[in-house]
């Protein structure tokens, strides 16, 4: 009886404890709902330990959280107000709450608050882009100043992917604006870009063809295959491999 007395007590105690460290909730809140603390009802917003009513200017409605206003629809906002949406010609609402409202067309582009008719020239085609020229050249064209002229493409070349400009086949150099064969000399064979040669393994370039290494004494090829280095125990000196001391 005692202990059941004595426990009576001190769960009376810790309650009114916690009752007096309480702060009383400001005006207009409720109690968080994560954890400790508090937050402003719907349509409040905090202001230091304060709940003010949020002003909510005409043409304009309490968003879904309820801690702010966005403008109604074919209004946008400009400052504290909702403003009308002035689309101009050229021009449709886009249904944006901030902005201006509007967007051009398909064709036009926005300058200084006016949609403009984009100017496309023959052999062009327009593109989705609210800046640059509103324009890109067709494949087999090229664009210069405001104009598309055609890639003229010689002999043995071919349009890149681009469609702007062209490539030599496989087996020719471009030289100035012509494609010419790749002249392979003795001992050599077309690179892998196939535009031009290299020597083969034992071999060297030295005035437009391979020469072979000629490697001296306790000498090999190197993982290059187009000059030499020393054996191990050897170093090079001038065009020698001499016993390392």
């Amino acid at each position: 009886m005692r202990v059941s007395l004595l426990a009576w007590s001190i769960a009376v105690f810790v309650v009114g404890a916690q009752a007096q460290t309480i702060t009383p909730l400001p005006a207009n809140a409720v109690a968080s709902r994560y954890g400790e603390g508090w937050q402003c009802q719907r349509g409040h917003e905090r202001v230091d330990k304060v709940c003010n009513p949020i002003q909510v200017p005409e043409h304009a409605f309490l968003n879904f959280s309820g801690e702010s206003w966005q403008c109604q629809r074919n209004f946008v906002r400009k400052g504290q107000a909702c403003v009308p949406v002035r689309v101009p010609a050229g021009a449709y609402a886009d249904d944006t709450p901030y902005g201006d409202g509007w967007r051009c067309d398909r064709g036009y582009q926005e300058r200084d608050g006016a949609c403009m008719k984009v100017a496309v020239p023959s052999n062009a085609y327009l593109v989705s882009s609210v800046y640059g020229r509103g324009w890109e050249c067709g494949r087999g064209f090229r664009r210069q100043d405001t104009k598309c002229v055609a890639v003229e493409v010689p002999t043995h070349a071919y349009l890149r992917d681009s469609g702007d400009s062209w490539d030599c086949e496989r087996g020719y150099a471009s030289v100035a604006e012509r494609c010419e064969k790749v002249a392979i000399p003795p001992n050599g064979y077309l690179n892998s870009r196939g535009n031009g040669w290299e020597c083969e393994r034992g071999y060297r370039e030295a005035d437009g063809r391979c020469a072979p290494l000629n490697p001296p004494a306790h000498a090999l090829v190197d993982d290059s295959g187009n000059a030499w280095r020393c054996a191990d125990g050897f170093r090079k000196r001038d065009e020698l491999c001499v016993i390392e001391r």
